[in-house]
């Protein structure tokens, strides 16, 4: 037996064989290992209007529409210079109750995002006891009253805010 192990270890065909074989079998265990990374739902945050929240009532009358952005860029702010440390790139979902809010919505959306892209820029996206942790909550109420404010509290149903999966 030892003699088998020798003749192979000493023949540069057999170790080229045996390191590709375990790197077949390293592939395996790494796709066994991070499966679920793939398959888990990105982090983010949902904010619900308190209109929405308390009962139909107090939205506009009309089906509900969701307008989807996608891929806003906004920055990590070091809390010591204020230099931008990096970039998420960030999808929003907009729903809207009506079609008169949803006409609102999507007139002011360029002017919605570059309000969303300004104020973010100043503050970033970091939590401020973990600036390398995006505050979905915070993002979500910002987008949320900068919504209110241009479509109207009737209209905004939710605001989703997530990671996109194009970062």
């Amino acid at each position: 037996m030892k003699q088998i192990f020798s003749k192979i270890l000493d023949n540069s065909a057999g170790l080229a064989v045996i390191a590709v074989a375990l790197g077949i079998v390293a592939m395996a265990l790494m796709f066994v290992i991070f499966d679920n990374a793939f398959d888990n739902p990105r982090p983010g945050s949902e904010v619900v209007s308190q209109l929405a929240q308390n009962s139909q009532e107090g939205l506009a009358e009309g089906e509900l529409f969701p307008l989807h952005i996608r891929g806003i860029p906004a920055p990590f702010i070091s809390p010591g210079d204020g230099s931008a440390l990096g970039y998420v790139f960030l999808d929003i979902t907009l729903e809207v109750a009506g079609d008169e809010a949803r006409q609102k919505a999507e007139a002011a959306l360029d002017g919605l995002i570059m309000d969303f892209t300004e104020q973010v820029s100043k503050s970033g996206v970091g939590m401020p006891s973990r600036p390398g942790v995006v505050d979905y909550d915070r993002l979500a109420r910002i987008f949320m009253e900068l919504a209110q404010a241009e479509v109207g509290g009737r209209g905004i149903a939710r605001v989703v805010i997530q990671a996109s999966q194009e970062s």
